[in-house]
C-alpha cells in the first residue's frame, strides 16, 4: 500500500495511545528527524485521521515546526486500529538487544552518533565497563542455551543456577518485561522465582 503526503494539521494524535512519551524520547525522535528525516510513515485510520501508530514521531514533528508528514492511511475499525497500535509497539518489545554486538557497535561511534541511537552516554559507558561474559542478559551462560538437551547454565551474583531451556525461556521473559530489565529487577526476579 502507497503512503502519500499529509497535512500534520489533518492528522489527530490517538487519545487513547497506550505509549507514553516522556522528553527525553521526543528529544531523541526529533535527532531522527533532523538527520535522516521521516523514515517511516505514519499508520493512519481512515475514518476519522487518528495516528494509529507514529503518535511519538508527530509530536516530534509539530516540535520541530513541520507541516507535513508522509502517512499510510487504512480503512480500519476502530476495534482493529486500535489492536494495531498496541501489537505494533508490543511486538517491538518482544524483541531484546543483542549486547555483545550491541556493545561492540557502541564502542566505535563518536558521541554524536551515538546520541542518534537513543543511547547516552552513561549507558553506553555501562554496557562498555561490563564484563564480556555478563552482558548478554543481565548474566552469563556458560553453556549454549539453544541446546535442549543440555539446557542452560548461568550465574548472578554469588549464586549460580542450572536450568532447563523451557526454564530459561521462561526467566528470559519476566525479565523482559521487568521494568528497567538492569541487574536489580533481574535479581528480585530470580529470587521471587526460586523463592530465596
Amino acid at each position: 500500500m502507497k503512503s502519500e503526503i499529509v497535512k500534520l494539521s489533518d492528522l489527530t494524535p490517538d487519545p487513547n495511545n497506550t505509549r507514553i512519551h516522556d522528553s527525553h524520547n521526543i528529544e531523541v525522535i526529533k535527532n531522527s528527524l533532523k538527520v535522516f528525516g521521516q523514515y517511516r510513515p505514519f499508520v493512519v485510520q481512515k475514518s476519522n485521521m487518528i495516528i494509529r501508530i507514529g503518535n511519538g514521531m508527530y509530536k516530534a514533528m509539530q516540535e520541530l515546526g513541520w507541516t507535513d508528514g508522509e502517512a499510510k492511511i487504512l480503512d480500519l475499525s476502530d476495534e482493529d486500529a486500535t489492536i494495531l497500535s498496541i501489537l505494533d509497539n508490543r511486538s517491538s518489545d518482544l524483541s531484546v538487544f543483542d549486547n555483545i554486538r550491541l556493545t561492540e557497535i557502541i564502542d566505535g561511534l563518536s558521541p554524536d552518533k551515538l546520541a542518534l541511537t537513543g543511547f547516552d552516554m552513561a549507558e553506553a559507558d555501562k554496557l562498555l565497563k561490563t564484563p564480556r561474559n555478563e552482558i548478554a542478559d543481565g548474566f552469563a551462560d556458560d553453556r549454549n542455551p539453544s541446546d535442549e538437551a543440555s539446557g542452560t547454565s548461568f550465574t548472578f551474583g554469588q549464586y549460580r543456577f542450572d536450568v532447563t531451556r523451557e526454564e530459561y525461556l521462561i526467566w528470559q521473559e519476566a525479565l523482559r518485561q521487568s521494568a528497567g530489565f538492569d541487574n536489580a529487577s533481574a535479581e528480585r526476579e530470580i529470587r521471587a522465582r526460586l523463592k530465596l
